[in-house]
């Protein structure tokens, strides 16, 4: 089944019933207070993390090895400047990436790069040890599956040239991270600052005449200005094997006996008690709508994660992955003094002066007061990384952490009025793993974002999906009806929300199946004044 866990078969009674009798045993040692949400989110962080968001390593390059680059020939290692400058001749300056726009700007990157199809590698041992190079990530980021790495491009860095902080974006498919290999060049400065979650790795090339370095894409990193030389650099997409299945170490009954018995406590409490009726982890690493699957976790989320999953193994929940977003509304504080010279400011002026919509040139000022505060779940996937919806308006005080957002960089937008103040929207974005009792899944999938005409067709077409497969558990059933109940009353107000009209009919042929009989014929006087002869078929 493709979203659950491994669950045992429930018998009849209320999810709620389910919940309790599963984690009977356990309960019994825990004294489940208002502290569940400390209690698991240590649990969660106390779990050993294998390997590291980025390191960097010393090699030697294979005596054979030989690089020639079109328009020059071969070229001698070490690099000298006569060949470093025609090198730079047949190459252009990097561009890089800004929203949706490619931008070249020496300012924030000045770099020369050549594409793969410009120059070639040789040497009988290079791809053996380009092999033992991805092994060696996989050993050092704590990877247990196959990775290969693909040539991207071959960077030379003058003096002067550098590439303010930024994260990589993933190229190609199951792309997770990048390899750079720092050839022969003699040089100085040209450091990469690599930063991930209050913790800094300093990459420094010119200490060894050859070396490497590999890191998670969303990794935010800066390369510091070259002082003298030619920084030389082979970059590679590190990706993950299509059909290459993760292999993962378990975890002692130690490690995993605090998240059975934190959420063991929480399941035995009656589901309208629970202050929690559903947890929120928010991960390390930054993932796209693309690619927020299982496979494609990373580090220490990988690992977390799987703790999770063994530890909750034939207990009655279900674990989704999650794009969260904060968004807060509010006035700008114009008590500070980087603002004074930006007031007033109307937002005619400020696209008359073409600093729309970014008026204040980089600086970002605090909000005065936070009027609106709304935290969504944007995209909702199961653990394969199929859709169940979007746009799911969660209770913020869900999250596990609630310094979860301090330290993340929010993207903002500004309304300006000439005789008032300037509003802001600040957002706040990350993923998260949703833990959600059987009992609560209903509920969740029933949080509507109530400020545009949401349909809930996408998440009961999935609960419908799987209440239809052979192995289909109970608790389904029940979650089903409870989540149609639930939007019910939006349906008979906007009943073109459902596009898909076979969507309900399925329904009703799933709970005639399992004799509901009092929600087939409520579902019959609110949405069908004729009933199709078709419908039972």
């Amino acid at each position: 089944m493709t979203a659950q866990m491994s669950y045992p078969q429930s018998g009849s009674g209320s999810d709620n019933d389910e919940d309790k009798q599963s984690v009977a045993s356990d309960s019994s040692t825990i004294a489940t207070k208002d502290d569940f949400k400390v209690n698991l989110l240590k649990a969660i962080k106390d779990i050993k993390i294998v390997g590291k968001f980025a390191f960097d390593e010393k090699i030697e390059i294979p005596e054979d090895f030989n690089i020639s680059v079109q328009g020059v020939g071969d070229i001698k290692l070490p690099l000298k400047k006569a060949q470093a400058m025609k090198i730079i001749t047949q190459a252009r300056q990097a561009p890089f990436g800004r929203g949706s726009d490619t931008i070249v700007d020496t300012s924030v990157r000045k770099t020369w790069e050549l594409d793969p199809e410009q120059f070639t590698i040789g040497g009988d041992e290079w791809s053996d040890y380009l092999q033992e190079l991805c092994e060696l990530v996989a050993q050092k980021m704590g990877i247990n599956t196959p990775i290969h790495a693909g040539l991207y491009k071959m960077l030379l860095y003058e003096k002067g040239a550098m590439f303010k902080a930024h994260t990589d974006t993933e190229k190609i498919p199951n792309m997770f991270g990048t390899l750079a290999i720092s050839l022969p060049s003699k040089h100085r400065g040209g450091e990469v600052v690599l930063e991930h979650c209050g913790e800094d790795i300093v990459y420094e090339s010119y200490k060894s005449q050859a070396s490497c370095a590999a890191w998670y894409s969303d990794v935010h990193h800066e390369v510091l200005p070259v002082k003298s030389g030619y920084r030389w650099v082979l970059t590679y997409n590190l990706a993950i094997g299509q059909s290459s299945p993760r292999t993962f170490d378990t975890f002692s009954e130690t490690e995993l006996q605090p998240l059975r018995e934190c959420v063991g406590g929480w399941l035995a409490q009656e589901q309208k008690d629970r202050k929690t009726p559903y947890a929120c982890h928010v991960l390390d690493h930054e993932y796209t709508q693309a690619n927020i699957s299982q496979k494609s976790l990373k580090g220490a989320d990988m690992t977390r994660f799987m703790a999770l999953q063994q530890a909750l193994e034939g207990c009655p929940v279900t674990m989704f992955l999650a794009l969260l977003e904060r968004e807060e509304v509010g006035m700008i504080d114009f008590a500070e003094p980087e603002m004074q010279a930006f007031y007033p400011l109307s937002l005619a002026l400020a696209r008359t002066l073409d600093i729309y919509p970014d008026p204040f040139k980089g600086y970002h000022p605090p909000l005065y007061s936070v009027d609106e505060s709304v935290c969504q779940l944007k995209t909702l996937r199961d653990l394969q990384g199929d859709a169940v919806t979007d746009d799911l308006v969660i209770t913020e005080n869900y999250v596990l952490d609630p310094s979860a957002f301090k330290g993340v960089k929010s993207e903002k937008a500004y309304e300006f009025s000439g005789n008032s103040g300037t509003t802001a929207t600040h957002w706040y974005r990350g993923s998260t793993i949703v833990i959600v009792p059987h009992g609560s899944v209903a509920g969740l999938l029933s949080q509507l974002d109530s400020h545009r005409d949401s349909s809930p067709e996408m998440q009961i077409k999935y609960i419908v999906h799987l209440c239809s497969q052979p192995d289909m558990q109970d608790h389904l059933i029940n979650t089903m009806v409870s989540l149609v109940e639930n939007v019910m009353p939006k349906l008979e107000i906007y009943p073109d929300l459902m596009k898909d009209k076979s969507v309900l009919p399925k329904v009703v042929r799933i709970a005639l199946q399992y004799e509901r009989y009092h929600f087939v014929e409520d579902i019959l006087a609110k949405f069908y004044k004729i009933i199709p002869s078709d419908l039972f078929t």
